[in-house]
């Protein structure tokens, strides 16, 4: 079969069966539609025109070449090739017929709900079947089966979809109850018109006499460092049957550092351990952690659960984030009282880290309200890459006035270990300047030698 995207190769044979030689052969094969050129034996055919020029061929001599196509469209596609001669103009023409089958990736997959169960167990199965394209697919056969130890409560095991265009996916569940202790595998196959490849998926339940859940919680998810966090196991026996020497095992990452926890455990460095000598069915046994974040970061604490008739560990985490406590202060303060239209302000911003860690990526936003305007070679955005506990550093912004009024100008600061924002700001009075000046005399006449006294009142 051929499919779309696939090279085809034809073979031109031209023979002169007559009893004389014939001269200025014209070889005409025409890339037909559906097809691309890719390569040809004789460099001198043309793929534009589809022409080949033979200048001559001796009586009972052939002449073959071949061209090389790449299919681009499915359907029946007909490739004719034909000839003429000097001495004879009538053609005479051959052809071959194609039929290119469009190309159709189809993909399945199939999840359970459940991966272990208690005999007697639901379980949903979800069979997704996607085409991939680049065509669109039809006569698409899905068929599932059960194995022993499964039994179809809802749904069907066969589908014929009878389209399925590129890129759309047809999802559909089988809901089945189990029936028997063991390891059970449920496959999916599906083929279509375009594609008769069998693609296939599978899911697999296992199913037990009893059925040890294990569920584990943390109080909160984030806090800071030093910190106490308490995390909660849960686990049952959900089964049928009573469940024996459960095992039940906490290992505590080393960030954490054990204060205590309930029950009768058994703790050996960062592992604590449980033992219970019987679980009844559907029997919960519910203890706790009590630890204390030692270190920032994200950690992960997993709990673990088995018994001897599910000797299958089971898990389940609980996942905390811890941040150093940083206490950042930020203070902002202009370099003057009042200021003119047209005067340069420096702005100077004082971050200070309190402590009682280091702080990083300290980000300082300032902004500028309407009247100021940033003097080139300033920024109204910094990163702080590290700032030690117990330092500051000053951050200097210089503005220009534009218009009369009081200006408000805002700066704000977070880190990385304390995401709460905080601001400081200052106010600057802008005047316009409208001064009068007014020079009085104590006298307005006098003799020569007396002395004058002049009053000069400048005002604002």
């Amino acid at each position: 079969m051929i499919y779309v995207n696939d090279e085809v190769t034809f073979v031109i044979n031209i023979t002169n069966a007559g009893r004389g030689d014939v001269t200025g052969l014209v070889v005409t094969d025409l890339v037909p539609q559906g097809f691309e050129f890719v390569t040809s034996s004789d460099s001198a055919y043309d793929s534009e025109t589809g022409i080949l020029n033979i200048t001559s061929l001796n009586s009972g001599e052939s002449y073959a070449f071949d061209i090389t196509l790449r299919t681009i469209a499915n359907g029946t596609f007909t490739n004719i090739a034909n000839v003429t001669c000097a001495e004879n103009r009538t053609p005479v023409s051959d052809s071959d017929d194609v039929v290119v089958i469009p190309v159709v990736n189809l993909d399945v997959v199939k999840t359970v709900d459940y991966d272990d169960t208690a005999i007697g167990d639901v379980v949903v199965f979800t069979i997704t079947v996607t085409n991939n394209g680049p065509s669109d697919a039809t006569n698409v056969i899905i068929k599932d089966t059960f194995p022993e130890g499964l039994d179809l409560i809802d749904g069907t095991f066969d589908y014929t979809i009878p389209f399925l265009a590129s890129g759309d996916s047809f999802v559909f569940n089988i809901t089945a109850r189990t029936t028997t202790k063991g390891s059970f595998t449920n496959y999916v196959n599906a083929t279509c018109a375009e594609n008769d490849t069998v693609k296939s998926s599978n899911a697999t339940v296992n199913v037990y006499v009893t059925d040890i859940k294990i569920e584990k919680t943390a109080n909160v998810t984030e806090g800071l460092v030093n910190d106490l966090v308490n995390f909660t196991i849960v686990v049952r026996n959900h089964g049928n049957n009573p469940a024996t020497k459960v095992n039940i095992t906490d290992v505590l990452d080393n960030s954490f550092e054990f204060i205590d926890a309930g029950g009768n455990y058994n703790k050996n460095g960062q592992t604590i351990v449980w033992n219970l000598d019987k679980m009844a069915s559907e029997e919960t046994f519910t203890t706790w952690i009590l630890v204390r974040v030692l270190n920032n970061g994200t950690f992960d604490n997993v709990a673990h659960a088995n018994c001897v008739e599910e000797p299958t560990v089971k898990n389940s985490t609980a996942t905390v984030t811890a941040f150093k406590p940083v206490d950042l202060d930020i203070v902002k303060v202009a370099d003057d009282n009042d200021y003119s239209i047209g005067d340069e302000i420096t702005f100077t911003i004082i971050i200070t880290n309190n402590g009682p860690f280091n702080a990083t990526d300290v980000v300082v936003t300032d902004v500028l309200p309407e009247g100021l305007i940033l003097v080139d070679g300033y920024t109204l955005n910094h990163t702080i890459a590290f700032l030690e506990s117990g330092k500051s550093i000053n951050i200097t912004v210089k503005a220009i006035t534009t218009m009369e009024g009081n200006f408000t100008n805002v700066a704000s600061v977070y880190c990385a270990e304390n995401l709460t924002v905080i601001s400081a700001n200052v106010t600057v009075p802008v005047y316009n300047p409208d001064l009068r000046i007014n020079k009085t005399a104590n006298v307005t006449s006098t003799n020569v030698g007396d002395l004058v006294n002049f009053t000069i009142n400048v005002k604002k």
